[in-house]
């Protein structure tokens, strides 16, 4: 069941403007400038929150081509990404869209995590999104799960739950 929920959750990413999402508290983040669609909110189901990262869109609202996806695809070298480990390597498109919307993701997730501070985290993404989750998770639990804030929580015995279930996603 929370399988096929996450699943809904990641195709709503690609078709948000259809259909309403069942997502409480639903914060959007949408970079024009790259075409990045991310979805967080609070699924009262699975009493977890949600951070489902869309995949590429290979068309604009107009139909026309949107070559910004297909780019960020397309820019494969690989990059050092410090920020994780010292030897790190990363695909270079995949890393400047994560960082682009990075900084509003995780923001968006520390306002739920105060209403919701003992609820697990799923990050979900389907094809380039998988890769972007893949990123975001591991950024943040290597940054916010592992800082000093949440070595209090865990004294109090609210542990940091982090998961990662993609869909077809790239290595």
């Amino acid at each position: 069941q929370d399988m096929v929920r996450l699943i809904k959750h990641d195709r709503h990413a690609y078709r948000h403007d259809e259909w309403k999402s069942d997502l409480l508290y639903l914060k959007v983040v949408y970079n024009k400038s790259i075409n990045s669609y991310v979805e967080i909110g609070y699924d009262e189901i699975m009493k977890s929150i949600i951070v489902s990262f869309r995949g590429t869109k290979y068309s604009n609202e107009k139909g026309f081509p949107d070559f910004k996806n297909i780019l960020a695809d397309l820019n494969i070298g690989e990059v050092d990404y410090k920020e994780l480990c010292e030897k790190c390597k990363v695909h270079k498109g995949f890393l400047n869209c994560f960082q682009a919307i990075k900084e509003e993701v995780f923001n968006h997730i520390k306002e739920l995590k105060e209403k919701y501070p003992s609820s697990p985290i799923i990050f979900s993404g389907h094809s380039y999104g998988g890769s972007l989750a893949v990123l975001a998770s591991i950024t943040y639990y290597k940054n916010v799960s592992q800082s000093f804030s949440a070595m209090f929580w865990n004294l109090l015995g609210i542990k940091e739950d982090i998961s990662l279930i993609t869909f077809g996603q790239p290595r």
